[in-house]
């Protein structure tokens, strides 16, 4: 896959969420988890005015978004996401299981990072109280 059409793939998925976010921001982070069965997404963003963080999950509970737009918007961004790993498998590039994506605003400066991984082994450890 070049890179051009990687950098469209993650400038949709941008695009996508910075289009369900209903108010000013200076820095949002997503993270999506796909696999065979199972994918989560979520991002969360911090206001422009130096408000707490909010979660994307509770944007619609927050603020009067039409919920069916919201809701289309979800779906769009978790097709997207899916496509984008489609396509690594496409190309035969080792496939990811968790992939995230980090933008802010500075005047004249947008900046954008990423971070995928894969992974094979669940490691954890238990506590005497049951804890992870």
């Amino acid at each position: 896959m070049t890179d051009e059409k990687l950098n469209l793939f993650y400038q949709q998925i941008a695009d996508t969420v910075i289009e369900m976010i209903p108010e000013k921001w200076t820095l949002v982070k997503l993270y999506a988890e796909m696999w065979d069965d199972f994918s989560t997404i979520y991002f969360y963003y911090f206001p422009d005015n130096g408000a707490e963080p909010v979660l994307s999950l509770s944007i619609s509970r927050l603020f009067e978004v039409d919920r069916d737009e919201y809701t289309r918007l979800k779906r769009m961004l978790r097709k997207q996401i899916g496509q984008l790993q489609d396509e690594f498998m496409a190309n035969s590039q080792e496939p990811w299981t968790n992939f995230t994506l980090w933008s802010n605003v500075k005047p004249g400066r947008p900046n954008m990072g990423l971070n995928q991984s894969r992974i094979n082994e669940y490691t954890y450890q238990t506590t005497s109280k049951g804890e992870f």
